[in-house]
């Protein structure tokens, strides 16, 4: 696993640059999203993942962004699970004009007859509040979210013009697994260049498969023109007994 010293080395590297560029100006990618399609709408991720009880998962997936609309299409496999496929459709409604008050709709349907959805409400600007729930069919599937599924959410923050923002968001499981808990704190920091690098740390509590748990994880993201890379060291992944070291490339065209 990444070790704490390789973490706060990269941490420092990043947060310094990040510093130094603050002030330069980037349009925020976030899922709030602004009427506009981006001029380059697909984006293809590539993610390997390397478990501490040994063996590796790989997961592939192709994104597509129009206007206030996402789609994607993926597929994950690794020897213990197996391969499932995914699909989903993703949807932001302005309620009312005039007023930052949004609504945000969420499908997904994956191989094994699994059936999932989410419904976030988000009001404010710059600064801002959401609420939200989630709900699957209970089948068979490989969370690549890493947050409950079966869930409610909560979350605060801040979003600047300058593509700056900062926000804490909880997402605890309210059907199968009650008190299973991630909390965020995310920054996402602009760079010179039109790049950005966000910082993710999270920390998870709640029961695992036989006692509770508490651990942290960490993922940070430098984003590019046309690239990004992420590396993620996940304790406990799933709230399972397996420690997860994932690395993800993306490209956008």
């Amino acid at each position: 696993m990444l070790g704490c010293a390789a973490i706060a080395l990269i941490l420092s590297a990043l947060s310094a640059q990040a510093r130094a560029d603050a002030e330069a100006r980037q349009p925020d990618d976030s899922s709030k999203a602004t009427g506009q399609a981006p001029s380059k709408p697909f984006k293809l991720t590539l993610g390997r993942y390397q478990y501490s009880a040994g063996g590796n998962g790989t997961d592939l997936n192709l994104r597509y962004r129009s206007g206030e609309i996402s789609s994607w299409l993926g597929v994950y496999h690794d020897r213990d699970f197996g391969q499932q496929w995914r699909t989903g459709l993703e949807r932001a409604f302005t309620l009312f004009e005039g007023v930052p008050l949004s609504l945000q709709l969420s499908g997904q349907a994956a191989s094994r007859g699994f059936l999932g959805g989410s419904m976030t409400l988000e009001y404010g600007e710059p600064w801002f509040v959401s609420a939200g729930l989630g709900r699957t069919n209970n089948k068979s599937y490989f969370n690549l979210n890493f947050d409950p599924n079966d869930a409610v959410s909560a979350a605060f923050g801040y979003r600047a013009e300058s593509g700056f923002s900062t926000y804490v968001f909880a997402v605890r499981d309210n059907r199968f697994n009650p008190g299973q808990q991630n909390t965020h704190w995310v920054v996402k920091l602009p760079t010179a260049s039109r790049q950005r690098v966000t910082i993710d740390l999270q920390h998870k509590t709640g029961l695992g498969p036989d006692r509770r748990e508490k651990d942290w994880a960490l993922a940070l993201t430098w984003d590019f023109r046309d690239w990004s890379i992420r590396l993620a060291d996940d304790r406990k992944q799933n709230f399972g007994d397996v420690d997860a070291l994932r690395l993800s490339v993306a490209y956008r065209f």
